[in-house]
């Protein structure tokens, strides 16, 4: 009988260290879930931020030769897709003769946002011709 006793507790023993393994191991995976969680809605936020600072670039192409020519540098130049399409990102746009070509204006586009309290930013550059 009591070999049975011995073999009992020994069974009670690797259940435990059993439970305590598989209690480790949920603990480090959820640690890794919560944190690739964090992540993705990170690179959420840049992806959208990037998409804002592109499309401003991309609807700026549709203006003439004659309106970079005209255009006094530098210049801040408004968003110029609807105020709703922004969100909770702030776009500012800055225009100004190239330092590498008179010819060229050079755009910048900065798209800003908070997340958790910490401010973040996205940063397209390219560059227009103003060839008079």
């Amino acid at each position: 009988m009591s070999g049975l006793r011995r073999q009992n507790g020994f069974i009670m023993a690797e259940v435990v260290v059993g439970m305590m393994l598989t209690s480790i191991v949920l603990l480090a995976v959820t640690g890794m879930f919560l944190q690739s969680t964090k992540a993705a809605g990170g690179a959420a936020e840049y992806t959208a931020a990037t998409n804002l600072a592109q499309k401003q670039l991309e609807l700026l192409k549709l203006r003439s030769d004659t309106y970079w020519k005209n255009l006094a540098l530098p210049a801040s130049i408004a968003w110029q897709g609807t105020a709703a399409a922004t969100g909770p990102y702030s776009v500012a746009t800055t225009a100004f003769v190239s330092i590498d070509d008179s010819r060229l204006v050079e755009v910048v586009v900065v798209v800003s946002w908070t997340r958790q309290g910490q401010a973040r930013q996205v940063q397209l550059t390219t560059f227009y011709s103003c060839i008079p």
